[in-house]
Parts: C-alpha cells; sequence; structure tokens
C-alpha cells in the first residue's frame, strides 16, 4: 500500500519508512490486522535540509491523506 507514495523498508522499530518520490521521508507505524493496516500513525516526517521550504512535506502528507482515504486508513 505505501509503495504507491514511495521506497518503502521496514525499520528495526517495527516501522515504516517510507521516502516519497520528492524526498521527503516517514516513519510510519502501522496497527491493525496482519494484512492491512486500518491505523497509521506518523512518528516523524524528515525532509532534507536542503529541500525544506519548497513544499515537500506538505505535498507528501497529501500523499499519505490521499491514500489513507483510498484504502480507509485512519492517520
Amino acid at each position: 500500500m505505501f509503495k504507491e507514495i514511495g521506497k518503502v523498508r521496514w525499520t528495526q522499530f517495527d516501522a515504516f519508512a517510507v521516502k516519497t518520490k520528492l524526498g521527503a521521508t516517514f516513519l510510519l507505524s502501522p496497527n491493525g490486522n496482519e494484512d492491512r493496516p486500518t491505523r497509521v500513525h506518523i512518528d516523524e516526517i524528515h525532509v532534507p535540509q536542503k529541500l525544506q521550504r519548497k513544499g515537500i512535506a506538505t505535498e507528501a502528507m497529501s500523499a499519505l491523506c490521499w491514500l489513507a482515504d483510498k484504502y480507509q486508513v485512519s492517520i
């Protein structure tokens, strides 16, 4: 599911790191059943300093909200 907004990897902290195509990185902790999360907690949003103040995080959040709406996941 998260692959729709970027590159996904599982972290050592039982969370997903999702790097968006524009360069923002989310650390997301999913909650729910085994097949698909029903809730996702946003632990962190990171944007490299050289990309800050350019709307990258705003676009990443919009994409994440779109994805949550599409799959009926609470954020």
